[in-house]
Formats: structure tokens, C-alpha cells, sequence
């Protein structure tokens, strides 16, 4: 409950921030930061919604939000479009990546391309 109650107040005040036109070096990152919090509580549309909008912002953010993606389609059973998101980020990611979320990444590959998940 407490976790969840985190995600929501980060949610409420990124909102909150990104809702004014002001212009910040970190308005990516606020995106990715929503996306993600979107995902942890499962609210995929909000999410993908979020984390697109990071992707197009760019910057130093991109290989995350590109995982973030992979996982929310895997998540939602949209296997090819996972596959596509965790390509991109293990080919553009590798220097810049957590080698556990590396690994998670080259799982789901693989249970993708296994046919372990299920289309």
C-alpha cells in the first residue's frame, strides 16, 4: 500500500509539473519518470502515453523508456511489439544499462522467441 501510495503522489506531481509549457533540461526524464510509475501500478495506457512522449524528447532517457516499453508490451501480451522495444535497447543500451535489466530484457527476448509466451 505504501508503494503504491508513492507511485501515485510522484504521479500527481510530475503531472502537476508537466502540465505548465515551461521549458527544463529534465522534462525527458520527467516523462520516463511518469511512465514508469504509470507501469508500476499498471495503468498501461498512461504509461505507453508517457514513456512515447519521452522517447520523442530524446535524450539520455531513451534507453530506458525504450525498456520500460519492451516491458509494458510484454506485460499486455503485444509480443512483437516488446521484441521491437528490447532489440533497440540491447543494441543501443548495452554501456549505459543495469546488467540485471539487461538480463530481464534478453529473457523476455527469449520467451518471445521460444514461443514460450503466447500470441
Amino acid at each position: 500500500m505504501y508503494r503504491e501510495e508513492r507511485y501515485r503522489a510522484v504521479i500527481r506531481q510530475l503531472t502537476r509539473a508537466l502540465a505548465g509549457n515551461v521549458a527544463w533540461s529534465n522534462r525527458a526524464n520527467a516523462w520516463m519518470l511518469l511512465g514508469s510509475s504509470h507501469l508500476e501500478l499498471k495503468q498501461y495506457v498512461e504509461a505507453e502515453r508517457a514513456l512515447l512522449r519521452a522517447l520523442e524528447l530524446g535524450g539520455n532517457t531513451v534507453i530506458q523508456a525504450r525498456y520500460r516499453l519492451g516491458l509494458l508490451y510484454f506485460r499486455e501480451k503485444r509480443f512483437e511489439e516488446s521484441a521491437r522495444q528490447l532489440d533497440i535497447f540491447l543494441r543501443d543500451g548495452r554501456n549505459e544499462a543495469d546488467t540485471i535489466i539487461i538480463r530481464d530484457a534478453q529473457v523476455m527476448l527469449g520467451n518471445i522467441r521460444s514461443g514460450k509466451e503466447k500470441r
